[in-house]
């Protein structure tokens, strides 16, 4: 029985030793893993992140150059704007807007050089009442017509000069104006405008003339055209060379049509 007891006692001994020894050995681990949070904690941020950026190119701090030039702000002095004018636009003439360049006298006769470097030729034609002719009459006027267009076969533009006119609008606005002054001058130049404006009216309707334009590349092409187009008109429809001065008028016509050639 005393052995027993001391075999159990033993037992409870080493039982205790066991505890003890184990318990110190937690404990220990436990101080070493309290310590080892510590020393983390303990670390920057900065190095974590430096540590982070050392093979990261993409992610490396970005530092300012102390080498970079200072740029300076502009301090140029501006000047006062003077005042100036606009430039003078210098207004359109009869040779901006036309094609014809210059006349050139050529075998007695005056043609026109144009833009291109061709020439170009006004001939008159007379015209015939067509109206007052019988049918006969006018089949073989309509194939002189047709003779000429097969033989010449050029380039070639006829012209009427004495397209209607209607003035009439015109006329009423100068007729309210008249009503309304009483300035005996501006009256006068008034009434000779209404009475010019009928004039012309009347007369476009009763006068009836025609021209040709003839065109060519060079002085000699356009004299034969000249020849070839008054040769199979002959005998319907004469042709007339015009004057210089008449051609003139027919120019100063053209760009003013509602204006009377005298």
């Amino acid at each position: 029985m005393k052995n027993e007891q001391i075999n159990n006692e033993e037992q409870k001994a080493l039982s205790d030793n066991d505890n003890a020894f184990s318990n110190s050995l937690f404990k220990a681990s436990k101080e070493k893993s309290k310590e080892q949070n510590k020393s983390t904690n303990k670390e920057k941020p900065q190095d974590k992140k430096n540590n982070e950026y050392l093979f990261d190119s993409d992610k490396k701090k970005k530092t300012k150059n102390p080498l970079k030039k200072v740029k300076y702000k502009n301090t140029r002095v501006r000047k006062p704007k003077e005042f100036s004018f606009g430039k003078h636009k210098v207004k359109k003439t009869f040779l901006d807007d036309t094609t014809i360049k210059r006349p050139v006298r050529y075998g007695g006769d005056i043609y026109y050089e144009l833009r291109d470097e061709t020439y170009m030729k006004f001939v008159q034609v007379y015209p015939k009442d067509i109206m007052s002719r019988n049918n006969n009459e006018q089949i073989l006027d309509m194939g002189v017509v047709m003779n000429m267009l097969k033989q010449y076969g050029k380039d070639n533009k006829l012209i009427s000069l004495n397209m209607p006119i209607d003035t009439e609008t015109q006329r009423t606005h100068l007729i309210k104006k008249l009503d309304k002054t009483s300035n005996d001058v501006h009256r006068h130049f008034l009434e000779e405008k209404i009475e010019k404006l009928a004039f012309l009216e009347q007369s476009s309707r009763m006068e009836r003339s025609f021209l040709a334009m003839l065109f060519g590349e060079n002085l000699q092409q356009i004299q034969y055209h000249v020849e070839l187009f008054t040769r199979s008109m002959i005998n319907g429809f004469p042709i007339k060379k015009m004057t210089f001065e008449e051609e003139k008028k027919i120019l100063y016509k053209f760009h003013n049509l509602n204006e009377e050639i005298k």
